[in-house]
Formats: C-alpha cells, sequence, structure tokens
C-alpha cells in the first residue's frame, strides 16, 4: 500500500502523457490499472492509515493470534464486499 502511494505522481504522469509511441501501449488493462492507482492521494493514504498490526503478538498464543487474524479479516472484507458491490453497480 505504501509503494502505491508513493507511485501515485508517477501513475499520473504516465497517465497524462499524450505520445503516440507510448498510447500504443496504453492498452484498456493498462489504462484502468493507471486510473485505479492514481485516483487520489488521499484516498490512498487512508488506505495506508487503515493498516492495522496486533501490538502484542509476541504475548499471544498461536490460537490466540489465529482468532484476532480472523477478526480483522472479516472486519476488512464486510466493509471491501460493500465497496465492491457499489462499484460493480455503478462502474466507472
Amino acid at each position: 500500500m505504501l509503494a502505491i502511494y508513493e507511485f501515485i505522481p508517477k501513475f499520473n504522469y504516465i497517465r497524462g502523457l499524450r505520445n503516440q509511441k507510448i498510447n500504443r501501449f496504453k492498452t484498456d488493462e493498462v489504462k484502468r490499472y493507471l486510473e485505479e492507482f492514481s485516483k487520489g492521494e488521499n484516498q490512498q493514504l487512508e488506505n495506508v492509515k487503515r493498516i492495522e498490526f496486533l501490538l502484542n503478538l509476541r504475548e499471544l498464543t498461536m490460537e490466540q493470534h489465529i482468532h484476532e487474524a480472523n477478526k480483522l479479516f472479516y472486519k476488512n472484507l464486510a466493509e471491501t464486499n460493500a465497496l465492491s458491490r457499489k462499484e460493480l453497480r455503478y462502474p466507472i
């Protein structure tokens, strides 16, 4: 996530290029990738801030770690599913 955030200006630069030699390499997939990963620094920064770590990892047993990881995974999955459904209903 942090790498994507750092590359946003480069993605924007490539997206804005109007060179015939470069445009022939911009397939629909490449254009979509550039659009997706150059959405906005604020949005990507929010994604970076949302990354959560288990601070007391060394103190947890394996079962506790699995339980906490599952809880975090399903919480993030619910948020992502809601966003994905919205994007599928109203594609770009």
